[in-house]
């Protein structure tokens, strides 16, 4: 009998464990593992394909040549030295800068139109007005002529600039005795200073969306000083400090960096101009006291090319290049009177421009004779008055 007992007990101790392993309804059941999605590639975006290489190049010249059958002068460009006239001698005009996008060429010039006025400050005047000539390479003939008006009859259209699709032209004008400094954007006028004291800009530079134009302004309490300024987005900011003569010829832009070419004059204490280079607002002086005029600004990888003439002791005046690693060439030596007016490069050489000045004493007449020099050689030009043409400004397009 106890041996059944055992048993029955055994058996009893099965169905009490077999009873405990019975689920609880209040417990949740496990979750299945949720399998991890295979992250699809994100398709790569196509890498920009780089502008293809230029393939061509030209030389681009302007300036002025007088027309003695129509006794005007004529705002003409040299294309690789062919020339083209703008207004072909209706009126006296001239051409005062240059700027090249690929084939796109934008030339910055003055023309003056209308009758003779008589002026309580400027005397008798033709009226002026700002304009700009754009065409493409090879269709000169179908140019575009767009007027930057100031006071009416009195601006000046003294640089060009293009950038983001937008053109950027310097100048002034003038209200009263004063000149006022200006800029446009697509023909939008913005003033830069108010006619209170005189004012230039000489200049204009554009990275991006900012604008950059480079000129100079009167001191309000002492006539004898000004200050060397760069208005980026027409915010004013001074190069130059109290009791000097300063301005900026050149302004340009390269790699985010700012450099401004033009001169400097101690005008409390005397003595002449100083050739300056401002690099990001830092001055160098390149020259010594010995009177200079900047005609040009070449940038390229950090190394600088100015342009301009320098009087001598003898009272000559003569154009020169002057280089970043501080070496200079003289340009016109021998010469009695000649401007340097541009610079800029095309591989390893170097084109110059000079205009030389001298009198015909048989019937004193004025000579102005230009010149393009390819690393001081002359180049051949078309030209119609060869006693009497200048140029002002040059590029090189790279399209």
């Amino acid at each position: 009998m106890r041996k059944i007992s055992l048993i029955c007990c055994a058996l009893l101790s099965v169905a009490v464990l077999a009873c405990n392993k019975t689920e609880d309804p209040n417990t949740e059941p496990e979750k299945p593992t949720p399998e991890k999605p295979t992250p699809e590639k994100p398709t790569p975006e196509p890498e920009p394909k780089p502008e293809p290489e230029p393939q061509n190049s030209a030389i681009i010249v302007v300036g002025q040549e007088y027309l003695s059958d129509k006794e005007f002068y004529d705002a003409v460009m040299w294309v690789d030295g062919k020339r083209f006239a703008f207004t072909k001698g209706e009126h006296d005009s001239f051409c005062n800068a240059v700027y090249t996008y690929k084939d796109s060429v934008f030339i910055a010039a003055t023309e003056a139109v209308g009758e003779l006025v008589s002026d309580e400050y400027y005397g008798d005047y033709n009226e002026n007005n700002g304009v700009v000539y754009s065409f493409k390479i090879g269709e000169e003939d179908k140019f575009k002529r767009t007027v930057y008006g100031g006071v009416k009859g009195k601006s000046t259209a003294s640089g060009v600039a293009y950038s983001n699709g937008n053109i950027y032209v310097s100048g002034f004008d003038s209200p009263g005795f004063d000149r006022r400094a200006l800029y446009w954007k697509n023909e939008q006028k913005f003033e830069l200073t108010d006619g209170s004291v005189d004012a230039l800009a000489y200049c204009v530079a554009a990275d991006g969306d900012d604008v950059y134009v480079g000129g100079y302004i009167q001191s309000k309490d002492f006539k004898k000083e000004g200050a060397a300024v760069i208005w980026k987005n027409g915010q004013e900011q001074k190069l130059t400090g109290d009791g000097v003569l300063a301005k900026v010829n050149k302004i340009v832009i390269e790699d985010g960096h700012v450099y401004a070419a033009g001169a400097y004059r101690d005008a409390v204490n005397g003595g002449n101009w100083q050739g300056a280079i401002w690099i990001d607002g830092k001055m160098t002086l390149f020259t010594e006291k010995v009177g200079i005029e900047v005609g040009g600004l070449y940038v390229k990888d950090g190394n600088w090319i100015v342009n301009g003439n320098m009087t001598l002791e003898d009272g000559t005046i003569s154009a020169y290049n002057w280089y970043s690693d501080g070496s200079v060439e003289a340009l016109t030596p021998g010469a009695a009177l000649c401007q340097g007016l541009g610079v800029t490069k095309l591989g390893d050489d170097v084109y110059s421009l000079t205009c030389a000045y001298s009198m015909d004493m048989s019937t004193y007449e004025d000579i102005y004779k230009g010149s393009l020099l390819k690393n001081k050689e002359k180049v051949e030009m078309e030209v119609h008055s060869p006693n009497n043409f200048t140029f002002w400004d040059l590029t090189i397009a790279r399209y």
